[in-house]
C-alpha cells in the first residue's frame, strides 16, 4: 500500500472521528476492536473486513465512506 493511500484512509477516518469528537476509547469499547488496534487503523495499518464492519456499525456510516480510495480497498481478510 502508497504512503499516500494510506494517509489518505487516515485522514478520512481521523476527520470524521475529530468532527464528531469520538474517540477511540469510545470506538474501541462499542466495537470490541481492542483501542491500539483501531489506533493503528487511523494511522493507516490495514484493517480487517471484520473490522472495517464493526467501525462501520458502531459510526452508523457505510464503511466506503470512511475507507474510500482512488484505488479499490485491499481489506485482510
Amino acid at each position: 500500500m502508497s504512503k499516500n493511500r494510506k494517509k489518505q484512509q487516515k485522514s478520512r477516518l481521523k476527520t470524521y472521528l475529530d468532527g464528531r469528537g469520538i474517540k477511540l476509547s469510545w470506538l474501541s469499547s462499542t466495537t470490541g476492536v481492542e483501542y491500539h488496534r483501531l489506533r493503528r487503523i487511523v494511522e493507516g495499518s490495514t484493517a480487517t473486513k471484520a473490522e472495517v464492519e464493526k467501525i462501520g456499525s458502531a459510526l452508523k456510516i457505510p464503511t466506503s465512506e470512511l475507507f474510500r480510495t482512488t484505488e479499490p480497498m485491499h481489506v485482510a481478510a
